[in-house]
């Protein structure tokens, strides 16, 4: 058995509660040289990392077996964006810039790269060598064409505003223009929907070449069995010398996290996301298995709809922040795999900051607040959304709703499978929701731009500030007055008390102990590009 957890269990607090119960729904550097990257030999892993070792290289062959939890949603890496879709787009299409082994941000899809002495000007110079799973080349037209796609992103638009245009000055060589400095371009474009398409959609209509994409990445897609599984096979073009060396990897939906388990313990499965956190220590002393969790990952939240005739009342809102006790959802639905959040932001992105206060967990204050918002005319019932299952969300929720209804609201749980609950997020047509997000990038211009398109994660916040200042803070040079910038729009939406923060938790992945060269970074996103059996 090996274990690769930075995270120590803090001793569980297992006092008695009666009933359990809240909300959830799930969202889901630099340099020149062309070394690197999540699927090269570049050094060895810094203290944190996961990367799975073995005393030999693993043999070539073999079908993987894995379960994310989740049904995948779509393949389109300019639209979809749960954890799940993540995962499995980032085995077919790569990016530019990728994590290494020691989590820095390197040059992937490219020998090299120049910015100018104001950070307006990007000069590329892509990777020799590099076809799509079809045989065809990638060329710096498909690469201008895949980043002009980017720019008409809604979702994303708070990334790339300020963008002026991409040009493809030779085969090799692509020249991205801002119109005002971008510092941070190099973390910005290791991002999963800058992934490198081929241009014009191969000739195909958007909805056609997602429904059997193509891309540069170690694998490529054969099959989807809708609710089933979803399979990729071998690239056989793969840039990259004598890999991947898996033949097939398989995708299977089990959404319960204890069959998960069951089946990684049975065999059938051969990698599994999220068990739950009371079995992490079984699972650690199994001689067959192998637990990894190097990082914290997951940040779990409640959304409060602020278009809702409840929560329009922000001592409403305040009420159940004060309401949850966060410490015995910790010790209870995490068995002490945790802290409490003060961020939306994960501690290991530059520019979180650190001394912001967690909530405070007080009943009484909850109490008071709750019954001058009725005096002031709002009903104290609601409905709270959150996934029929999860590692967390499936206690937590229960210890939520323990502590809603304790200080006065009547909470009633409705369960959803995770695209149905997204589907309702989008219209607005909820209450409350938990959620659950995986940092999937190593900046805070991911989550800023999603939170800003999304009107605060469709909490229905004005987000008219937090937007100006994102701006300012991309086009910021200066390192600290950036992270001072970041750290302000932080304040911002802690203040706004639409998106209760519960805990901060570490991802867990759980494999067999033949598995090798497997690679979980900062970003939760599981390279198996050297992934092998036998090593």
């Amino acid at each position: 058995m090996k274990s690769s957890r930075a995270w120590k269990a803090r001793p569980a607090c297992l006092s008695a509660l009666a009933v359990l119960a809240v909300l959830v729904a799930g969202c889901g550097g630099g340099g020149t040289s062309g070394s690197g990257g999540g699927g090269t030999a570049g050094g060895e892993p810094a203290a944190g990392t996961t990367v799975s070792e073995s005393s030999a290289e693993p043999q070539a062959g073999g079908t993987l077996s894995v379960s994310l939890g989740e049904e995948i949603i779509g393949l389109n890496p300019l639209t979809n964006i749960s954890f799940e879709d993540v995962n499995v787009m980032s085995q077919m299409f790569e990016t530019l810039f990728k994590e290494d082994y020691e989590g820095e941000v390197v040059p992937w899809l490219l020998e090299s790269f120049k910015p100018s002495k104001n950070y307006t000007v990007w000069t590329m110079e892509l990777k020799k060598g590099v076809d799509f799973s079809t045989g065809k080349p990638m060329t710096s037209a498909d690469v201008q064409w895949s980043l002009e796609q980017d720019m008409e992103s809604e979702s994303h638009a708070g990334i790339v505003e300020g963008w002026k245009k991409v040009e493809a000055t030779s085969p090799t060589t692509v020249v991205l223009t801002t119109k005002a400095p971008t510092p941070e371009m190099p973390t910005i474009l290791s991002q999963w929907i800058f992934s490198v398409l081929p241009k014009d959609f191969e000739g195909k209509s958007e909805k056609e070449f997602f429904e059997h994409p193509v891309g540069t990445g170690p694998f490529e897609f054969v099959s989807w069995k809708k609710g089933e599984s979803i399979t990729l096979r071998k690239n056989a073009n793969y840039w990259m010398p004598d890999r991947p060396y898996l033949d097939e990897i398989v995708y299977h939906t089990v959404q319960s996290p204890e069959s998960r388990t069951a089946q990684v313990r049975g065999g059938q499965l051969d990698v599994a996301y999220a068990p739950p956190f009371p079995e992490i220590e079984s699972l650690e002393q199994s001689p067959e298995l192998a637990v990894e969790a190097p990082f914290v990952g997951t940040s779990w939240f409640i959304i409060l709809n602020t278009q809702s005739d409840l929560f329009k009342n922000r001592k409403a809102r305040e009420a159940v922040n004060y309401a949850l006790d966060r410490e015995a959802m910790i010790d209870l639905a995490l068995h002490g795999n945790g802290e409490p959040m003060n961020s939306q932001l994960m501690p290991w992105v530059p520019g979180y900051d650190k001394s912001l206060p967690a909530p405070e967990f007080n009943a009484e204050t909850a109490k008071e607040l709750l019954a001058e918002a009725v005096q002031e005319g709002v009903k104290p019932t609601f409905t709270l959304l959150t996934l029929a299952e999860s590692p967390f969300w499936t206690q937590g929720v229960q210890i939520a709703q323990a502590n809603l209804e304790e200080v006065g609201f009547t909470v009633t749980i409705k369960k959803s499978d995770l695209s149905s609950l997204l589907g309702q997020l989008e219209e607005g047509s909820f209450d409350a929701s938990t959620i659950y997000n995986v940092e999937q990038s190593q900046s805070p211009n991911e989550f800023f731009s999603f939170y800003n398109a999304t009107g605060g994660i469709f909490s229905g916040v004005n987000t008219e500030r937090t937007t100006k200042q994102m701006v300012a803070a991309q086009s910021e040079t200066n390192t600290a007055k950036r992270k001072a910038m970041w750290s302000q729009m932080q304040k911002q939406v802690n203040e706004e008390t639409s998106l209760i923060m519960a805990a901060y938790s570490p991802y867990v992945w759980v494999r067999q102990g033949d598995l090798s060269g497997v690679f979980a970074g900062k970003t939760g996103i599981l390279w198996l590009g050297e992934a092998g059996f036998g090593g």
